[in-house]
C-alpha cells in the first residue's frame, strides 16, 4: 500500500473516530441537560408550592394572631382550671355591686391533694366538662337577690344557678321580722376536662 492511501485511511478513520466520539458525547451531554433541566423543573415546582405554603402559612399566622383574643374568651368563659380563687373573687364582686356581703363559700370536700380538677364532679352527659359547685350564703333583699342573679346569668364564666334556699327572717312566734332574708345558693360552675 502506498504512503498516500495509508494517510487517507488513517484520516478517515481518525474522520469516523471523531464524529463516532463526537456523536456519543452529544448523546451524553444532551442526556445529562435533560436530566438537570427535568431536576431544575422539579426545583422550580417545589419553590412554587413551597411559596404558597409560605403565604398561606403567614396568612394563618395572621389570623391566629387576629383571632387570638378568641381563646382568652374561651378560657374565660369554660376554663382548664377551676381557679377557686377567681370564682370566689367574681361572685364576691357580684355581690358588692347588688349592695350584699358574702357570708360564707362553701365547697366540695377534697379527696385528695388540692389541684386544679380536684372538687370537681363530671357533668353528666358531658364527659368533656367538670361541674365545680360552690355555695354561696348571703343576707338580702328580694330585689337584691334577683339582680344577684341577673349577674349571675351574664357573666362571662359559664355558671348554672343549681338550687336557691330562702329563709325569712321570723321571731320567735314565726312572723316575718324584717324585708332581709338568708339566701342559700349553690352555683355550678364548669371547667374543661
Amino acid at each position: 500500500m502506498t504512503k498516500p492511501r495509508k494517510t487517507f485511511l488513517v484520516m478517515v478513520s481518525a474522520l469516523l473516530m471523531t464524529v463516532a466520539l463526537t456523536g456519543a458525547g452529544l448523546y451524553f451531554a444532551d442526556s445529562y441537560l435533560a436530566n438537570q433541566a427535568k431536576s431544575i423543573s422539579d426545583l422550580r415546582a417545589d419553590d412554587e408550592v413551597l411559596s404558597i405554603d409560605l403565604i398561606n402559612s403567614q396568612k394563618m399566622r395572621d389570623d391566629l394572631k387576629r383571632y387570638s383574643y378568641i381563646d382568652t374568651i374561651a378560657d374565660e368563659i369554660l376554663p382548664n382550671a377551676k381557679n377557686q380563687s377567681k370564682a370566689i373573687l367574681l361572685i364576691n364582686e357580684m355581690g358588692q355591686e347588688v349592695g350584699v356581703n358574702i357570708d360564707t363559700f362553701t365547697f366540695i370536700a377534697t379527696r385528695d391533694d388540692p389541684g386544679d380538677k380536684t372538687q370537681t364532679e363530671p357533668l353528666e352527659g358531658a364527659p368533656d366538662i367538670l361541674v365545680f359547685p360552690v355555695t354561696v350564703k348571703f343576707s338580702g333583699t328580694y330585689s337584691q337577690l334577683i339582680n344577684w342573679l341577673r349577674l349571675a346569668e351574664k357573666n362571662q364564666r359559664k355558671m348554672q344557678v343549681a338550687k336557691i334556699d330562702i329563709i325569712p327572717k321570723t321571731d320567735a312566734e314565726g312572723n316575718i321580722v324584717s324585708s332581709n332574708f338568708s339566701v342559700s345558693i349553690i352555683v355550678n360552675a364548669y371547667v374543661e376536662k
